[in-house]
């Protein structure tokens, strides 16, 4: 029997390799998740940007480090395109101000990203048995 102010584990071993299990596992189903989340931003944002050659569109990804992740672009001027307001951007202006493409598509899909991290988190909760 426990002693008052005292914690009796039971199976130790047990759940010592369940806990190691779940370190392990934890960061990949987070970052699925995470990149499914991604999803509905990247298919908007595709279509807000101008398709002159189409390389700016094709080249949203999603970046994850850790528990955090955004929406970036592969090419060199995607973040002008996104963000810029005078010299080589200067004629992005014609599509609205800063936070072009991926911002506004993340104001549209907010709700749609939050149910997704939502059941991302769920089953990762199940998965390891955290909730009764």
């Amino acid at each position: 029997m426990a002693e008052a102010g005292s914690v009796t584990i039971e199976n130790l071993a047990e759940f010592r390799r369940a806990l190691r299990e779940a370190v392990d596992a934890s960061p990949r189903e987070l970052a699925a998740g995470l990149r499914k989340a991604g999803v509905p931003i990247i298919a908007q944002a595709r279509g807000r940007v101008p398709h002159v050659t189409g390389r700016l569109a094709s080249s949203y990804v999603v970046a994850i480090r850790g528990s955090d992740a955004w929406v970036r672009s592969k090419v060199p001027y995607g973040a002008g395109a996104e963000w810029g307001l005078g010299g080589h951007w200067a004629g992005f202006r014609r599509y609205g101000g800063r936070g072009r493409f991926v911002a506004r598509a993340l104001d549209d899909e907010a709700e749609q990203v939050f149910t997704i991290l939502t059941a991302a988190l769920n089953d990762l909760i199940d998965l390891h048995g955290w909730a009764s």
